[in-house]
């Protein structure tokens, strides 16, 4: 209800509007209405509180809207009540006027000064972050989230997402400086998938790179006591440690040491090699070939240059020392992945003697490569319709196919005296000197049988299948 000296106090409608803009009730004090200034007061507080407790900068624009409604109803009561009492004299009412505009000017500046603050303390957080400073940035991300909440400026949010990635970091990188890698390691690598584009990402590879040449460097150092498959799979370890820093990684200034730290590895690797150790490094080369020339150009051509040597070696290591059938594998290996190799010849010879070996408890020497030209002759001539097969070994080595007699029996006894050689099919070998072990084998048939002979320049041996096998 409006006493008697309200309604003769004369009040300037703008200024009762101005002053009320600032939130305060100040408008209200002006007009001498004390109810309504503690219920401005109190109105604002309470929206400001709940901006705050609800994080208005997540709507800011719902929260500009609210605030300007609320100044300016109070802008039109206030201008509502002054109007309806007498009005002051023109000059009466500009030192009001004046006064409720400079009050909101000052608001003004504040807030605007509020905001520059928030946008100074933001930028001085986010410098620090992409220092990877983190020890900085957080408490000035928690200053924009928290006292700088209220400017509603992007920044907000965006401090609080900082503020996680900040948090994550911290955490891993904690882990890691205390000793826990494998725990480090993850939170890093999710910190990758969580945080995708974060200027802490090269920081974040940097130490992934780090951690995984440091086992780079564990891997090597055990190398020295391994060999075959345990040594193949430590390289394997290794090189797919140090692949994915140069793909995943690259701009980690770690990355850089990847090409050496590759030819570390691979030279500590490949040492075997160099001390014919090839049976040792074998497994390691047939890995090295499979990797990708493209990130491992040196290290696949030298593999691919070394194996099939390695293949050879390792399968004369076996022959002497009576693993036939592991020397025949590698054989076959180099011949199969390697025809036209300089060592395939010696392959072929070896494969010959290893097939008699497994036949037969005499001892098998290693035989010249095949086609190693012989200074004498011997013809075989077969005396049944069975096509036998003969790999003959000793001082050089030899595989042919006699073929069957069509008039022949398909089958003989063990004979005492062979036939004659007239009209029979025959093969010739060329032979060096020597004792030579000589493997049967009909075709079509899994039967096998070993006889010796001594090569003779120009002798003539009967072959032919047996009821129970072959025989010469």
């Amino acid at each position: 209800m409006t006493t008697p000296a309200q309604v003769r106090s004369p009040r300037s409608a703008w200024a009762a509007a101005l002053a009320n803009l600032t939130g305060l009730g100040l408008g209200y004090a002006y007009l001498r209405r004390p109810l309504r200034v503690v219920a401005a007061a109190v109105g604002t507080l309470v929206l400001l509180v709940i901006a705050f407790v609800t994080d208005a900068s997540n709507a800011p624009w719902l929260w500009r809207a609210v605030a300007a409604g609320w100044l300016g109803a109070q802008a039109v009561d206030g201008a509502r009540i002054a109007r309806s009492g007498p009005r002051p004299p023109r000059g009466a009412a500009l030192l009001p006027t004046w006064g409720a505009g400079a009050a909101v000017a000052v608001l003004v500046a504040g807030y605007l000064g509020y905001g520059a603050a928030e946008r100074a303390t933001f930028a001085a957080a986010v410098a620090a972050q992409a220092r990877g400073d983190c020890a900085t940035a957080t408490p000035a991300f928690d200053a924009v989230t928290g006292r700088y909440r209220l400017t509603l400026a992007d920044d907000v949010p965006s401090a609080a997402a900082r503020r996680a990635e900040c948090a994550a970091y911290t955490a891993a990188s904690m882990a890691q400086d205390t000793g826990a890698v494998a725990a480090a390691e993850d939170a890093l690598r999710a910190f990758r998938n969580d945080h995708p584009g974060s200027v802490l990402t090269p920081y974040v590879d940097e130490r992934l790179a780090t951690m995984a040449l440091r086992r780079v460097d564990t891997a090597v150092t055990t190398l020295a006591g391994q060999t075959g498959a345990a040594r193949a799979a430590s390289v394997r370890t290794a090189i797919e440690e140090l692949l994915p820093i140069r793909r995943d990684f690259a701009d980690a200034p770690s990355a850089a040491r990847v090409p050496q730290a590759l030819q570390t590895v691979w030279a500590a690797a490949e040492r075997p090699f160099a001390q014919a150790q090839f049976c040792e490094v074998l497994p390691t080369l047939d890995y090295a070939v499979t990797l990708p020339a493209a990130e491992t150009g040196a290290i696949v051509a030298t593999a691919r240059r070394h194996r099939p040597q390695a293949q050879l070696g390792c399968g004369l290591a076996e022959f002497r020392a009576g693993r036939f059938p592991q020397a025949a594998d590698h054989m076959q290996d180099l011949l199969a992945d390697y025809p036209n190799n300089a060592g395939a010849a010696q392959a072929r010879s070896v494969l010959i003697a290893a097939n008699v070996a497994q036949a037969t408890t005499d001892p098998i020497p290693v035989p010249a490569p095949l086609g190693t030209p012989g200074d004498r002759t011997v013809t075989f001539y077969n005396v049944t319709s069975t096509p036998l097969r003969l790999q003959i070994t000793g001082a050089t080595a030899a595989d042919v196919t006699v073929p069957g007699c069509p008039s022949c029996p398909r089958s003989l006894p063990k004979l005492d005296t062979c036939p004659s050689p007239g009209g029979k099919p025959t093969q010739a070998v060329r032979l060096a000197g020597g004792l030579y072990h000589v493997l049967l084998r009909p075709t079509g048939s899994r039967g096998m049988n070993v006889r010796t002979l001594t090569a003779v320049d120009g002798a003539g041996f009967c072959v032919y299948a047996v009821p129970a096998g072959p025989s010469i």
